[in-house]
């Protein structure tokens, strides 16, 4: 598991690149959180009834589909108290990174003036080593090179 900060100005260009870009698109929803004037708890689960993509093997929606619902609950003058996202990688990309590769997670946990991101894999056959791990980290970290968001992987307190 990689943990990483996205702190200061940075975190209004992730918000931006997250909720209105469309960097994150192609990932999955598996669940959000957002606590604001109401608490509001969305699974990324699809409905059969309602599944647009008319194939068997889809499970959740993707983000570019929700997104628009999402930016409604946290647009407005006063931020959120806590937000959490949970998105997955897409098929395509569980392929590129591993064979091994059942899912990839990214967790944002934005509170207090910052986001706290964390990655996450789950495994189809149990492996002692950490490849898995090692190869969703790096293609991570050069993904948000790619998108231009800066990380912090220490956070520095301003006691002294």
């Amino acid at each position: 598991m990689y943990v990483f900060y996205i702190c200061g100005g940075e975190v209004k260009s992730f918000m931006n690149k997250i909720l209105r870009e469309d960097c994150f698109d192609n990932f999955e929803l598996r669940n959000v959180e957002i606590q604001s004037f109401v608490r509001v708890d969305i699974s990324g689960k699809t409905s059969k009834e309602f599944n647009e993509e008319e194939q068997e093997d889809v499970f959740f929606c993707k983000w570019r589909k929700i997104k628009p619902r999402i930016f409604d609950f946290v647009k407005g003058k006063i931020k959120p108290a806590y937000m959490k996202f949970v998105i997955s990688a897409p098929k395509e990309l569980l392929e590129k990174i591993s064979d091994n590769a059942a899912a990839l997670f990214l967790n944002f946990v934005f509170e207090k003036d910052m986001v706290v991101c964390t990655t996450g894999t789950a495994q189809k056959n149990f492996a002692l080593n950490k490849e898995l791990d090692l190869a969703w980290e790096e293609y991570v970290k050069e993904f948000f090179k790619e998108i231009g968001i800066a990380v912090q992987n220490e956070i520095y307190s301003q006691s002294t």
